[in-house]
């Protein structure tokens, strides 16, 4: 071997280049930048001279962008995509459900088939308050009280209650009443139900459900020793009309004096994983034992948040407004059977059952057993994540965390400036993070736009926007990880990929920074992901020159992804499901931020080239569109929305009868047409029949022989300058409902015993 004398190497000084960055070397702003080959005939001899100084501005000396080229082997961006919708899957909401228990199950465990025996013989046909079916209804029940050794009674009251100025209502309610004895009681823990339902929806979820709960763990509870604190078991009636079972117990049953807790069950909807979305202020106690003692948990509290700002009310808000703490549990997927005439036993997921009542089980015997003298405690926060369940932790802790996450935002910039991250990438990666999260959040609310004019239940339906609506968040997963694929890989070799990623993330870190101050309950739900994202970054910009970060890189990305997954899918589907898909270009918004979250991991995406995953991921979303299309086919589980009234206006004495057919303009009045031999093709809107607003098609029809309505005036003086009028209604037709309209200023101070009181009942 020959010993060749190399020429010395020129300084940095002498190249011009000193103090210079690796982002100033290079085009594409990496610091894996690679210049250039040599002529062929470079560096052939050792008489070599060496190069000429470059010229002064560095700009010129810049080395050329370096070739586009995979993130790793070929199969590491299939494989990453694979594990991340898989992690995804699987750490869905529904993940939490138990398997469902047979009717031969110990007798010391829930068991979901013993309870849907007795949850078919309520929900047969629809109940509402004062129909002869609800009558029968109470009657199974107090039946089934009394074979648990129950001394059930009836609270039968008129409750009235003014829901507006110009609005009042009320009913004769009849709520079912039982206790059993502690045998040192500290106070008493409620269960309760509703057992009425809708004119129309047999009530098999909503909420027969929660009955069924009660009925079986009042059974379980038969086989261990007797509780230490009274249990007060109440089935609510009349709460479709506006909660007045429940404001009836609690503003006159003596026994509300002893109420320390109530555990509510409610349903909205056919299925999915029972949901814990209410307490009372001052939860940090009643959180602290449902987090030890819950089997299947799933509560966060930003559920508290977005319930808040839903038009709904549950039986447990009577007591939560007279200071009682307590735990609400709700079901709410397949909410297409929500109040609709399909709510019937075939269309209820018996899994949920078995999740409601495993949770109500074991919570009713800890709170049974637990001092009950102190149920208040400073306000915690708290969020369910996979394999390490329900964590819950004092609200005060959050601008602790919110200053660790700041801390952890600047420590990652700096890492990624020393790193070689300039200004350039991050704006680069800010542009690219706003423009990623306003295209996908176009694209599902675009999505939801042309998914509407297809389904015909579109607008008729109490729970949800279509009767199937998860193949369209699919597809918009779909969209959401093309236009982020295709963004990134845009620049990848352009830009600092650190600071790009920073650059993505930093409004979605200031916006958790924001909510920790702001909204502390629900912060952790941003502040998790963040913090895992911010990681991801750090390990991006360490990672040094090599374009795929090695192994560990590419591993400890998967991680810090699965954390992001494990906060914000639960998060993504309790929001879709309580806002239904309605929300597209919020949940948009929501998934576009969980991407930007895990761009670290996605970018093994670009292996084995920048267009296989955009281009799979559109044809996914393609695909999951079509399968959704197809289910706006009506079907006996999906029907078309149809409407049929018979209204007949018997008019004053000596007027002429008139009948009319009445039916919506939507997709179900071909039917209605049918079923009647009307034309149905006049429209116009009915004032003062109660019907809702908005237009109406209408046709003559037969008229009945039916007895006329009677007002008798058993009472007319003169009070205060105001002419008081007593009445006797008789509605002659044994009807379930009376509605008045009166012209104001008119209006009701007392219905049979009961009166108005400061617009309340």
């Amino acid at each position: 071997m020959s010993d060749y004398d190399l020429p010395e190497l020129p300084s940095d000084e002498e190249l011009g280049i000193a103090g210079l960055s690796e982002e100033d070397f290079a085009d594409d702003d990496s610091p894996d930048a690679i210049p250039d080959s040599p002529p062929a005939d470079a560096g052939a001899s050792k008489a070599t001279p060496p190069p000429s100084p470059p010229p002064a501005d560095p700009a010129e000396s810049r080395a050329a962008p370096p070739p586009s080229g995979p993130s790793g082997p070929a199969w590491r961006g299939p494989l990453t995509l694979v594990l991340l919708l898989v992690a995804t899957w699987w750490m869905r909401p529904v993940g939490t459900m138990p398997g469902t228990e047979p009717a031969n199950a110990p007798d010391d465990v829930f068991a979901s088939a013993r309870a849907m025996t007795e949850l078919v013989e309520i929900a047969r046909v629809p109940h509402p308050p004062g129909s002869p079916e609800h009558a029968r209804v109470r009657g199974v029940l107090l039946e089934r009280l009394r074979e648990l050794g129950l001394e059930a009674e009836v609270q039968t009251t008129t409750y009235l209650r003014r829901g507006t100025p110009d609005e009042a209502r009320g009913a004769t309610v009849r709520n079912l009443i039982a206790r059993v004895p502690g045998s040192a009681s500290t106070g008493a823990v409620v269960l309760t139900a509703h057992y009425d339902s809708r004119a129309f929806a047999p009530g098999a979820g909503d909420d027969a459900t929660g009955v069924v709960t009660i009925l079986e763990t009042l059974r379980a509870l038969q086989t261990a020793p007797q509780l230490r604190n009274d249990l007060i078991v109440l089935i609510t009636d009349a709460e479709e009309l506006g909660l007045l079972g429940a404001r009836a117990f609690v503003e006159s049953h003596p026994w509300m004096d002893e109420v320390r807790l109530v555990i509510s069950v409610e349903m909205r909807g056919g299925g999915g994983p029972s949901v814990m979305f209410e307490t009372n202020t001052e939860n940090g106690w009643i959180m602290e034992r449902l987090a030890a003692a819950d089997p299947h948990p799933l509560a966060n509290s930003v559920s508290m948040e977005v319930y808040r700002r839903l038009p709904n009310d549950t039986d447990f808000t009577p007591f939560r407004e007279a200071g009682i703490q307590g735990l609400n549990f709700a079901a709410i997927g397949r909410a297409h059977v929500y109040h609709q005439s399909y709510d019937n036993p075939e269309n209820l997921d018996e899994r949920t059952l078995q999740h409601h009542g495993a949770r109500v089980l074991a919570m009713t015997r800890d709170l049974g057993d637990a001092d009950l003298t102190t149920v208040e405690a400073p306000a915690h926060a708290f969020v369910t994540l996979p394999i390490v369940g329900l964590v819950s932790w004092p609200v005060s802790w959050s601008l602790g965390f919110t200053g660790a996450l700041a801390v952890l935002l600047l420590v990652t910039g700096a890492v990624t400036w020393m790193r070689g991250g300039r200004l350039r990438s991050l704006v680069t990666g800010l542009v690219l993070g706003l423009v990623t999260t306003g295209v996908t959040a176009g694209a599902g609310h675009g999505l939801f736009v042309w998914a509407r004019g297809r389904h015909p239940e579109y607008g008729s339906l109490s729970g949800s926007a279509f009767h199937v609506e998860g193949w369209y968040l699919l597809a918009l997963l779909g969209l959401a990880i093309a236009v982020t694929t295709v963004a990134f890989g845009a620049v990848r070799n352009r830009v600092h990929r650190g600071g790009v990623f920073l650059g993505a993330m930093l409004p979605v870190a200031v916006a958790a920074i924001a909510a920790g101050v702001a909204a502390p309950e629900a912060a952790a739900n941003l502040q998790g992901p963040v913090a895992a994202g911010l990681f991801g970054v750090l390990v991006v910009s360490l990672a040094g020159p090599k374009r795929d970060g090695g192994w560990a890189a590419w591993s400890i990305g998967l991680l810090t992804a699965a954390v992001v997954v494990a906060f914000l899918v639960v998060l993504i589907e309790l929001v879709w499901l309580a806002m239904s898909f309605s929300l597209a270009a919020g949940l948009g918004i929501l998934i576009a931020t969980t991407l930007l979250l895990i761009a670290p991991a996605l970018d093994a995406l670009h292996s084995p080239n920048r267009w296989w995953a955009p281009v799979a991921t559109v044809i996914a979303a393609a695909a999951f569109t079509g399968a959704g299309a197809l289910t706006a086919t009506p079907s006996a589980s999906r029907p078309a929305p149809s409407t049929l009234i018979y209204v007949q206006d018997q008019g004053g004495p000596g007027a002429t009868v008139e009948a009319s057919w009445v039916s919506r303009p939507d997709a179900g009045l071909d039917w209605a047409r049918t079923a009647t031999a009307a034309a149905l093709t006049e429209e116009r809107t009915l004032e003062g029949l109660e019907l809702g607003s908005g237009s109406w098609t209408v046709s003559d029809a037969p008229a009945l022989t039916l007895p006329s309505p009677r007002i008798t005036v058993t009472g007319d003086t003169v009070v205060d300058g105001r002419r008081r009028l007593s009445l006797a209604v008789d509605p002659g037709l044994g009807a379930e409902s009376v509605f008045f309209a009166l012209e104001s200023p008119a209006g009701f101070e007392a219905i049979g015993d009961a009166s108005f009181a400061d617009g309340e009942g």
